[in-house]
């Protein structure tokens, strides 16, 4: 996720967002249940929030949670979430983003190859 958040398109796609939010609401749909098992949540919120933009997600109860209730939910998930000495919140936070994006990613599988052991 993190190569994604540098690619020249996916800035301008959320350049595009906010200049969209300027005249209308803007919603962003998933199937998921849960924001936080969400790409969505992890590569575009996460990089929209830190342009300043408000977030929230409705969750499958239909309650409202902030996306920052989110990110401690985040920290919690990966025991992450109790100051340290060694790392700030931010980078207990950037950790339990990395583990989120690996755990949930896509991933290609290994092509299954059949070998024909007649003769």
């Amino acid at each position: 996720y993190n190569l994604v958040a540098k690619n020249q398109k996916f800035r301008a796609g959320l350049g595009r967002i906010k200049r969209g939010m300027e005249k209308f609401n803007i919603v962003l749909m998933c199937a998921e249940k849960d924001p936080i098992t969400c790409h969505r949540t992890i590569l575009i919120c996460r990089n929209l929030a830190s342009r300043g933009i408000n977030i929230r997600h409705i969750l499958s109860n239909g309650s409202i949670e902030s996306h920052k209730d989110s990110e401690l939910r985040l920290l919690k998930l990966y025991k992450l979430n109790h100051p340290d000495m060694f790392r700030s919140e931010q980078q207990r936070l950037d950790d339990a983003y990395m583990r989120q994006g690996k755990k949930i990613a896509y991933e290609l599988s290994e092509p299954t190859v059949e070998y024909n052991s007649t003769k």
